[in-house]
């Protein structure tokens, strides 16, 4: 036959119990953390793999290394988590980023980084798959450069950016890039 356990009387006991707050402070205080260094791999390694997994045809073939990928660690007074970036070319950027879900689901976000043709900022287009990098490189038309086309208008600044051709972006559009 078993017994049956009695719990004490919390009542009885000359212990200190600190609240739940505490407990969790402290756990959080001796949990281990990646350092910078782990961060910046386990960005790059996850960046290769998603795109070598998911962008075999295209990004698969041309960086589908974790050396072509530069890491960056989570910035937390930011809340970024740690990321990933791949040069392309001529200022054009791949930039990959895991999403944490808190049901423990995760989202892999790739985005292309296109400089405007006027020098002053980005367009960035988050890339939904394969076939549709392929449709937005389409969109750039005949060439080897990309560049998205400027449509701010004049006065508008969309992106900080250093100034490229003095204070003004050069092409007529108004903005200034500073």
């Amino acid at each position: 036959m078993t017994d049956v356990l009695t719990p004490p009387d919390l009542a009885t006991i000359d212990v200190e119990v600190p609240d739940p707050l505490s407990q969790l402070l402290n756990i959080a205080k001796q949990a281990p953390a990646p350092s910078p260094e782990q961060e910046r791999d386990t960005a790059s390694l996850t960046a290769a793999d998603h795109v070598y997994e998911h962008y075999t045809k295209t990004l698969g073939e041309a960086f589908c290394e974790a050396f072509d990928w530069h890491g960056l660690p989570s910035i937390p007074a930011r809340d970024l988590e740690p990321s990933a970036i791949a040069e392309l070319r001529d200022g054009s950027w791949l930039h990959h980023t895991v999403d944490t879900s808190y049901d423990g689901s995760v989202r892999h976000i790739l985005t292309l980084l296109v400089p405007y043709d006027c020098g002053c900022g980005y367009r960035d287009i988050v890339l939904r798959g394969e076939d549709h990098l392929i449709t937005v490189l389409k969109t750039y038309g005949p060439g080897d450069r990309v560049a998205a086309t400027c449509d701010a208008p004049s006065g508008a600044i969309p992106h900080r950016h250093p100034p490229v051709n003095g204070p003004h972006c050069g092409c007529g559009c108004g903005r200034r890039s500073a």
